[in-house]
């Protein structure tokens, strides 16, 4: 069951992705961050989320390989849709530019953020191990 949850999740995040990240990755880095770590982190939580929500959530729908895949889709689409309205508006929806956030409060905000997201893997991670020890 391991490696068809695994393989399961991989899919609808890699999926998904495909069709999010043209939604939510910047267009271009103005701030002189990378687009390929936003999708990177993208597709991590992403991958994580739906493996953890699939494995946890009752399972319904017809299944694949022996697993029930659509609590995986149905987690994923949630967390997909949380994450694209989470993201940064484009450029064109700004009436106009906000002001610049001093270096100081710039590097406070991105050492917060990646804190937050290191907990959130660390909590998805000990999720998805927590599942299967668990059952």
């Amino acid at each position: 069951m391991f490696f068809v949850d695994l393989l399961l999740a991989l899919f609808v995040a890699l999926l998904l992705s495909l069709v999010f990240i043209p939604l939510t990755a910047p267009r271009r880095a103005h701030d002189g961050s990378s687009a390929v770590a936003a999708v990177l982190f993208f597709f991590l939580i992403l991958f994580l989320a739906t493996w953890a929500g699939g494995v946890w959530v009752t399972p319904f729908g017809p299944p694949l390989w022996g697993a029930y895949w659509l609590p995986f889709v149905m987690v994923g689409v949630l967390v997909a849709l949380l994450l694209a309205a989470a993201a940064e508006p484009s450029r064109r929806t700004y009436l106009r530019r906000p002001a610049a956030p001093a270096e100081a409060e710039a590097a406070a905000v991105g050492t917060a953020f990646g804190l937050l997201f290191w907990i959130l893997v660390v909590a998805l991670l000990a999720t998805v191990i927590a599942a299967y020890f668990s059952g």
